[in-house]
């Protein structure tokens, strides 16, 4: 195939290159935010039992508050709940897991993070590295860097370096949902299932991971998409 030389585009070629890309990213993570306490299951038995197993935990090692349970009566529009401050969430500082009422699968998530911190000594003293990839994930500043840049070495490193920041948080999003998978499997309702069920009620505690890995590799997919539409200086 023969080759050819790029001087490359301008910014609106590289915006169109990645429409593609950012539709079907933010079309998928908003999906799945709308559809994050949905996904989660409602069942008030399987709540309550999640929600024991989490209180008869080994005992605090790290000397933080009781733990505290929060719920919120989900509007079924996930939006609204946002728009409402209703979010499931741990605090670690509090020592507070909030999450929709009688949410089983969110409810174990949340207690997951929850004994991340009562129960780990590291997780608790890398507390602040979490906060952090968190946050820079959030804004995403690199990932705006990916975009905007002319050069397709500067616009890896970036995409790349978001990746990297986002791994700290990857690491406690799977972590806290394998943790509340556990916690959800010790419970009489759990054990009541069929296997297909049971299969299904496993993977709820990880109802909000692909939101999160779309943010992390969405940057990357950017610049690939620019990349191949031959938008950055070099030969292709």
């Amino acid at each position: 195939m023969q080759q050819q030389v790029h001087e490359g585009n301008g910014l609106l070629s590289r915006f169109s290159s990645q429409a593609g890309v950012q539709t079907v990213g933010q079309a998928t993570s908003l999906l799945n935010i709308y559809g994050h306490n949905r996904l989660g299951g409602f069942d008030r038995k399987f709540t309550s039992e999640v929600i024991k197993n989490a209180f008869d935990a080994p005992p605090n090692i790290n000397h933080q508050p009781r733990l505290n349970i929060e719920t919120f009566k989900s509007s079924g529009n996930a939006f609204a709940d946002i728009f409402n401050r209703d979010i499931s969430k741990y605090d670690p500082k509090s020592n507070t897991a909030t999450f929709a009422k009688n949410n089983y699968g969110i409810a174990a998530h949340e207690l997951g993070h929850a004994e991340q911190y009562n129960q780990s000594r590291k997780h608790y003293k890398l507390r602040n590295v979490f906060k952090a990839s968190r946050g820079l994930t959030s804004m995403n500043p690199a990932g705006l860097l990916a975009m905007l840049s002319p050069n397709e070495s500067t616009a890896s490193f970036a995409a790349n370096l978001n990746l990297t920041t986002s791994l700290p948080m990857l690491y406690e999003e799977v972590d806290a949902g394998r943790r509340g998978a556990r916690i959800l499997s010790n419970t009489s309702s759990f054990s009541k299932l069929g296997r297909l069920s049971k299969l299904g009620a496993l993977a709820r505690p990880f109802a909000g991971l692909p939101s999160y890995l779309i943010m992390a590799l969405l940057p990357y997919l950017q610049v690939q998409a620019s990349k191949k539409a031959g938008d950055y200086k070099g030969t292709y």
